[in-house]
């Protein structure tokens, strides 16, 4: 997990987004995080009062990641040979 600094709190993003440039926007109560290419919402946090706390929020919303049986089934789709089942 990445994680942003606003206003001396840290705040986490999706790996994908580690050392890569996001835009946000901040509230008075609320911080925005969106993906600077596609304008989609990454996170949505409430600001901590407290400066330097390290903020985690279980019901943050995540970017899209498929689990892995379901890459193999896609994988095994893209490549529907034969063999290429014994690599996936």
């Amino acid at each position: 997990m990445g994680q942003i600094s606003v206003n001396a709190g840290k705040y986490p993003v999706p790996l994908e987004y580690r050392d890569r440039e996001v835009d946000i926007y901040k509230t008075a109560e609320r911080l925005f995080i969106y993906d600077i290419r596609t304008g989609e919402k990454i996170a949505e946090y409430a600001i901590s009062p407290i400066p330097g706390s390290r903020i985690s929020n279980r019901a943050r919303c995540h970017h899209k990641e498929l689990k892995q049986k379901q890459l193999k089934e896609e994988l095994k789709r893209l490549f529907d040979l034969d063999n290429w089942s014994e690599f996936v």
